[in-house]
């Protein structure tokens, strides 16, 4: 059995999730038609370096030119714990339990937060879809992959160290239009990106930790 994205609205109308999740299965679902939209499901790891510890988490993806990411931390057992969402209207950062959406503007700070390191969404679209981030100082090694995503990304900041692995591929079911706003949805309290604790980040875990 497979899972899948929804491009629909689903649950709640108030907090309306893009990610349906069906059977759990461990193959990879690479999409029949090559110019179908995908998202990825990478495993991501980040060592901060200097003996502070190390992160962990599952992360399903979407990427569109020029600086449309949607992206979406999972827990151990497939549930989404935050929505994070960049576009032409800036950032959005959802903590789904909460109900709370983080909205600034769309710099690097966003995925500074999530992933350790100063990204800007439109570097790391270009990284997503396999292209070399010629604008970017950082060092990155990009192994290609099928359907479209790298298989694995690496990147390293001095001593940090930020590793993507391709775990498997979803087809998206809808109209992707949804993705990639910065909006955040309708009915949830919004709050300066400016406060957002990484401390406080869900689905995150430290190393060794039981999860992903």
């Amino acid at each position: 059995m497979s899972r899948s994205w929804s491009a629909a609205a689903v649950g709640v109308a108030v907090l309306p999730l893009l990610l349906t999740l069906a059977c759990g299965g461990g193959r990879r679902d690479v999409p029949t038609d090559p110019d179908a939209p995908a998202a990825a499901l990478y495993r991501v790891r980040f060592d901060p370096g200097d003996g502070e510890k190390k992160r962990r988490f599952r992360l399903l993806v979407h990427a569109a030119d020029p600086d449309r990411l949607h992206g979406e931390i999972l827990s151990a057992v497939g549930t989404t714990e935050l929505v994070l969402d960049t576009g032409a209207d800036g950032v959005s950062v959802l903590f789904v339990r909460d109900r709370i959406a983080y909205v600034g503007g769309p710099d690097e700070r966003a995925l500074d937060l999530l992933l350790g390191v100063p990204l800007a969404p439109r570097t790391m679209v270009d990284v997503l879809r396999g292209r070399d981030p010629a604008a970017s100082q950082l060092e990155w090694v990009i192994v290609p992959g099928d359907g479209g995503y790298p298989r694995e990304i690496t990147l390293n900041d001095g001593p940090r160290r930020l590793s993507l692995e391709l775990k498997r591929l979803r087809p998206i079911r809808g109209d992707t239009a949804t993705f990639g706003t910065g909006r955040p949805p309708p009915g949830v309290e919004r709050k300066s990106l400016e406060l957002l604790d990484p401390d406080t980040v869900p689905g995150i875990e430290s190393e060794g930790e039981d999860g992903t």
